[in-house]
């Protein structure tokens, strides 16, 4: 069940989402998260000339965030199309997740130590190459950068840089709160990844431990721009989780 308090904020968001109806369709927002079509998500958008960066919406993130979060496994449960089939996926490589058009993939700590790992870099030589600071209304988000033909900053050579690294939103796609909604959005994702439903079959199980994943995932919200300052922040995590183990 949603709880009052994750209810009440999602309602919010809804609404403040409300009022910047007409702008939203009139200007479209660059701020999708990578890989996720935006028919799925009830969005009618189109193409315009702009850069990556550009904030055209800043609250159109954090509502599809609030539609990520807020859903529990349980809610899933009681209206899921999955059980006790499963669902057939098989990457197909066709790069559409990783490549073409705009979008954001959002980091937790947990990405960022793996991806440090995989570059071999310092944490401001990491920030400077391959990192941007997305403002989304009252708070920031770390998201990877793209290249100017929004190719994945880490796509080369018909592949990923980083790939046995890469972030938690790229390793759970297509199990996605969003897209595992209803059949229906099964289909329409379906309509722009060639491997949905075909090749492997994937149990019940083990899409319900991708959902609780995504669910249990911390975002970094960025306090400072300074790269020090964001390095502080994950040595602080770090020595967290070394405190934990």
């Amino acid at each position: 069940m949603l709880t009052v308090q994750r209810y009440g904020r999602a309602i919010g968001v809804c609404q403040a989402l409300g009022n910047l109806y007409d702008f939203i369709v009139q200007i479209p927002s660059k701020q999708t998260p990578r890989g996720a079509n935006f028919d799925a998500r009830a969005c009618k958008v189109g193409h315009i000339e702009a850069k990556p960066d550009r904030l055209l919406n800043p609250l159109l993130p954090v509502f599809m965030s609030e539609l990520e979060k807020i859903q529990s496994n349980d809610d899933l449960k009681k209206r899921d199309f999955f059980h006790p089939s499963g669902l057939c996926f098989q990457c197909r490589r066709c790069s559409g997740c990783c490549r073409f058009s705009p979008g954001f993939v959002f980091l937790s700590h947990e990405d960022l130590a793996g991806l440090l790992e995989a570059t071999g870099a310092t944490f401001h030589e990491f920030f400077s190459v391959y990192l941007r600071i997305v403002p989304i209304g009252f708070f920031s988000r770390l998201s990877l950068r793209e290249k100017a033909n929004y190719d994945c900053i880490f796509w080369e050579n018909d592949g990923c840089r980083v790939y046995e690294h890469r972030p938690l939103q790229c390793r759970s796609y297509p199990f996605w709160s969003s897209i595992l909604s209803s059949r229906e959005s099964w289909e329409e994702q379906k309509r722009s990844c060639p491997g949905i439903d075909g090749g492997a079959l994937h149990a019940p199980d083990e899409i319900d431990r991708w959902l609780s994943l995504r669910l249990k995932e911390r975002l970094i919200e960025v306090e400072s721009a300074e790269p020090s300052a964001l390095e502080k922040a994950h040595l602080r995590f770090l020595e967290d989780r070394r405190g934990e183990a």
